[in-house]
């Protein structure tokens, strides 16, 4: 499956993004209990499902997940559904966590070999999400295998996340927020076709 992104990240949103100067109250009481990014700010148009959205979000980041797991799932869907503003979140993250460029490289160049072992096979399981098939019976032991059952289900909830992000930011073209000062830049995320 190619990716779906048609352009890079754009400078502004289809929706304007949700400020404390514009928000409702309900709105206000989402923004200050979620991340200051354009995501809770472009999610703020819809606060109650926005704030369910958020808890799942914080359940995905905080679970007990091998984070390189996570952060390559987070980066080949973003890359597969062309959630360019998931992309470039997770290079960050990605960057933070100390994950490889080599890693990272094969889990945002569609053509790149993906490696052997249990990273190869999340971004296997990231390919099958994305492309919605089945899981290979032999893909869904090995991936059982390294990371239990709990693990393979933590891993495919997480990339489902993902794809729903993925399709709202890409629907309304939502920007990349300039990073923190804190904050390692990562890479940008690559133009697509």
């Amino acid at each position: 499956m190619e990716s779906m992104r048609k352009s890079p990240l754009s400078a502004e949103c289809r929706l304007p993004l949700i400020t404390a100067a514009t928000a409702t109250p309900e709105q206000a009481a989402l923004l200050a209990r979620t991340p200051p990014i354009n995501l809770f700010a472009l999610l703020a148009h819809a606060p109650s499902p926005a704030g369910r959205i958020a808890a799942l979000g914080a359940s995905v980041m905080g679970n007990d997940i091998d984070p390189a797991a996570r952060e390559l799932v987070a980066l080949r869907i973003g890359v597969r559904m062309g959630g360019a503003y998931v992309e470039g979140q997770h290079r960050r993250v990605a960057a933070r966590i100390g994950l490889g460029e080599e890693l990272v490289a094969a889990a945002t160049e569609l053509g790149a070999q993906l490696p052997e072992g249990p990273y190869g096979d999340v971004l296997r399981l990231a390919d099958t999400l994305a492309g919605s098939q089945p899981i290979e019976p032999d893909l869904a032991a090995r991936l059982q295998a390294a990371y239990g059952s709990v693990g393979l289900m933590g891993l495919a909830i997480t990339g489902g996340y993902f794809m729903m992000l993925s399709s709202v930011t890409r629907t309304f073209d939502l920007p990349l927020e300039p990073p923190r000062p804190s904050e390692p830049a990562g890479q940008p995320p690559s133009p697509g076709p």
